[in-house]
């Protein structure tokens, strides 16, 4: 005889005994609840590894900053000496090599100021042909000037702002007046200039100038007054004055 499958019959008892499990576990996830969550409390060496950890940071900081600095420094260092260096070698066409080579001379003091104190930084020439050369020459040779005049003592007039590195050259002077009988007389003594900016007189008198006259007098080539009456100047005139052939009023009086 054949068997025949029979399929399960469930009473209503069964089916409440299943509903009740359902219930039992629900109950059992509610008597459970949420997991709660546990706040760890920092100890007094896990609060002061934090303070050594912060602090290395800033000391590591630190240590990186100073060693950027000096390497910042360094660089700096090395393109100004490199500059000062192109400065000399153009210099070298117009003043005497020797003297641009001796620390401490007139020349080579100007040519440092022109470097590492000048506010303008004016470009150095490419050659001989440049349109712009005098503007360079120019300032180089008033602070020549201004190094090889104070040779024992300084100007008596410092208002006179020679060689100060934020001003342009034409305003290194000073208005002056003088007194006769009911008359007032106003001047500028210093550098002179004309719109163009180049320096046309020189006017410093009794301002207390001692020493030699440099060569470098010579490079001012569009002067056409030169007036330093009434100091302590010494020496022969430079051999470069004939070059300035513009050159109208020369008075060097009472030296």
């Amino acid at each position: 005889m054949m068997s025949m499958s029979r399929t399960p019959q469930f009473t209503e008892a069964d089916l409440s005994l299943q509903d009740v499990s359902f219930d039992e576990e629900e109950n059992i996830h509610d008597q459970l609840g949420q997991p709660d969550l546990v706040h760890v409390t920092p100890t007094k060496s896990s609060r002061r590894v934090y303070v050594f950890l912060f602090l290395g940071m800033i000391f590591v900081t630190a240590i990186l900053g100073v060693a950027i600095s000096e390497r910042k420094e360094q660089q700096n260092s090395a393109r100004m000496a490199q500059q000062l260096n192109d400065v000399i070698v153009y210099l070298s066409n117009h003043s005497d090599p020797t003297a641009l080579a001796t620390i401490g001379s007139p020349q080579r003091r100007a040519a440092e100021w022109m470097v590492y104190d000048d506010a303008l930084q004016r470009k150095i020439p490419t050659d001989d042909g440049d349109a712009d050369e005098w503007k360079f020459l120019q300032r180089y040779a008033l602070v020549v000037l201004y190094h090889s005049t104070q040779d024992e003592a300084p100007w008596t007039y410092p208002q006179l702002h020679f060689a100060a590195p934020k001003r342009h050259e034409c305003n290194w002077n000073h208005p002056f007046q003088s007194f006769s009988g009911n008359s007032t007389l106003t001047f500028n003594m210093g550098a002179i200039c004309n719109n163009l900016k180049q320096v046309e007189k020189i006017v410093i008198d009794g301002n207390g100038l001692n020493g030699a006259l440099p060569e470098e007098v010579g490079l001012l080539r569009h002067l056409t007054k030169l007036s330093l009456d009434g100091n302590a100047l010494v020496g022969q005139l430079p051999s470069s004055l004939v070059a300035l052939t513009k050159l109208r009023s020369l008075t060097l009086t009472y030296n």
